[in-house]
């Protein structure tokens, strides 16, 4: 990104899934010390044709990948925790209406969400000199 141009919506939108293409190229996390030792099943070509699913690994991300995901993903630690969630859900290509189901919220609201957490993010990127406020939540003690 260049110093003196102003990002949009669409810009943080494109990175962020960016950001979650190079998370799913990187290896799994699997438990150290299990393995598997049994060699792979072999068919021959006419009983394997059509058996599995074909599996497409991509491969791995650049060091510059992986430097540009974790700086989106301090982007996101200063937004709230369902926006994160939306906003992620949404970068991995979840539809509306499965991530309306999932938290129980409308596509209208979903979306608006959506769209507010891209301009915090917008905004403390564009001023990045801007002291954050932020506002004063009520605690509720019971008693």
């Amino acid at each position: 990104m260049s110093k003196g141009k102003s990002l949009t919506l669409k810009d943080v939108a494109d990175r962020i899934e960016q950001a979650a293409h190079t998370l799913r190229k990187l290896p799994k996390v699997t438990v150290q010390g299990y393995f598997n030792a049994w060699p792979p099943i072999v068919r021959e070509a006419m009983d394997a044709y059509g058996w599995e699913d074909a599996h497409i690994h991509p491969g791995p991300p650049s060091a510059r990948q992986i430097t540009e995901m974790d700086e989106v993903m301090l982007w996101l630690m200063g937004l709230e925790r369902e926006e994160v969630r939306i906003v992620w859900l949404r970068a991995n290509g979840i539809r509306w209406k499965r991530i309306g189901l999932e938290l129980g919220w409308s596509v209208r609201k979903l979306q608006y969400d959506w769209r507010v957490a891209l301009m915090k993010i917008v905004h403390r990127l564009n001023n990045p000199n801007e002291k954050i406020v932020l506002p004063y939540k009520r605690r509720i003690h019971g008693g």
